[in-house]
């Protein structure tokens, strides 16, 4: 749990603060949510997450127009570079949208990453140093001279009388000409406030303040979930290793067969200790390594990347025995693509499949 200080930098429900989790070290952060109130206050930016400041460091907006968070130290760790930029004082603004780049989303445990492109946004888990897609957006933003958009959220009344409220995705063209919106959802109250929010099992869900008639109420509704119906695409669904069907976690594929699943399913100890020790998995000729097949399933990459090929399953078996980063391999027989798999996680099952997955099981 989080303790935060107030700055006196603050407009209805959005305040700039300095939280801590550990003693001694302080994030600056924007914070959503009535402070007066018993309700949670959701982060919405944070500043220098990954390089914290200490007691008496300052915050400080220069003559020049820069603002600046410099530790007691005096080293500058985070700062605006809007110095003579014409920038006199800080403005509110109705809605905050996300440019393009990486990590622009990031969850609390900060393996998984929300990334805009030129023309949608995708999802990733990055458990170690390859980012491992595991959603893209359906809706395209067609940009007439190729430039990229930004993303944010919008509400509007979709009744004269304002009974119910639209909300949805708002992508936007650098060049401010070309916009679409997608709508996700209708709300019987005002989603005015409302913000994207990449939760630590790297699912993404939009929550909304709503201030009820009565204080005995949450304020704050989830009001949509984007992985609401699949949840069987979420990496860690399933923990280490699992078989997912209808948003439950099912069976766990082992070498002789499948069992009843529980938390402690996961793939042989031995391909991870090939993994995480590279010398025992490079000392090893491909014929070493063993696995056992699973069908009828899927892995949560599958549905946005193929993998390499056409290539021979001999030739993929190979790809990943020679890979100490490979956790198993899913070959297409129907396309003959060779799909290499550095986390297992949740497979999806997918009855009459033509992806057999291979999953390492060193001898």
């Amino acid at each position: 749990m989080a303790n935060y200080r107030s700055l006196p930098i603050t407009k209805f429900l959005f305040t700039l603060c300095f939280y801590n989790i550990t003693p001694n070290a302080f994030v600056l952060a924007l914070a959503m949510g009535d402070d007066r109130q018993d309700s949670n206050m959701r982060w919405v930016w944070e500043a220098n997450r990954h390089e914290p400041v200490r007691e008496g460091a300052k915050l400080t907006f220069g003559s020049n127009g820069n603002l600046a968070l410099t530790d007691t130290d005096g080293r500058t760790i985070w700062q605006t570079d809007t110095a003579k930029k014409g920038v006199v004082g800080l403005k509110d603004f109705q809605t905050v949208t996300w440019p393009n780049g990486p990590n622009v989303l990031v969850s609390r445990e900060n393996d998984y990453s929300f990334v805009l492109g030129q023309s949608s946004f995708a999802m990733y888990y990055k458990p170690r140093k390859v980012p491992l897609i595991y959603f893209k957006d359906g809706l395209l933003l067609e940009s007439r001279n190729g430039t990229i958009f930004d993303l944010g959220l919008y509400g509007e009344t979709s009744t004269k009388k304002a009974l119910s409220f639209k909300l949805g995705l708002a992508l936007t063209a650098h060049n401010k000409v070309d916009s679409v919106k997608m709508d996700l959802t209708r709300t019987k109250y005002n989603n005015k406030y409302s913000m994207l929010q990449l939760e630590s099992d790297g699912s993404l869900n939009v929550h909304t303040y709503y201030q009820y008639d009565t204080e005995y109420l949450d304020p704050w509704e989830v009001s949509y979930k984007f992985f609401d119906k699949v949840q069987c695409g979420l990496p860690k669904k399933c923990g280490e290793l699992g078989i997912c069907e209808n948003d439950q976690c099912v069976a766990c594929p082992t070498r002789t067969g499948m069992s009843g699943w529980s938390k402690s399913c996961a793939p042989p100890r031995a391909a991870k200790v090939a993994v995480s020790n590279n010398h025992e998995c490079n000392g090893k000729a491909a014929g070493a390594i063993d696995y056992f097949k699973v069908t009828d399933v899927v892995h949560f990459m599958s549905l946005y990347n193929e993998g390499e090929g056409p290539m021979k399953l001999s030739m993929c078996r190979e790809k990943c025995s020679k890979n100490c980063s490979c956790h198993g391999f899913f070959f297409n027989n129907q396309s003959s693509r060779c799909l290499l798999a550095p986390e297992i996680g949740t497979l999806s099952m997918v009855a009459n499949s033509s992806i057999v997955g291979y999953i390492k099981n060193p001898k």
